[in-house]
């Protein structure tokens, strides 16, 4: 099954605190600025 969550978020000093519910298992984060330009970071989470 496969979900997606959008978050717009804004920064300081580079530093951005998301609260989300998320249960086990592997999550990929695409972070994209003002230029669009992406980076794809894996998220993994474990007992």
């Amino acid at each position: 099954m496969e979900n997606t969550i959008f978050k717009q978020v804004s920064t300081s000093n580079f530093i951005c605190k998301l609260e989300l519910k998320l249960q086990q298992g592997v999550y990929f984060v695409i972070i994209a600025n003002d230029t669009n330009n992406k980076t794809t970071k894996k998220l993994v989470i474990a007992n």
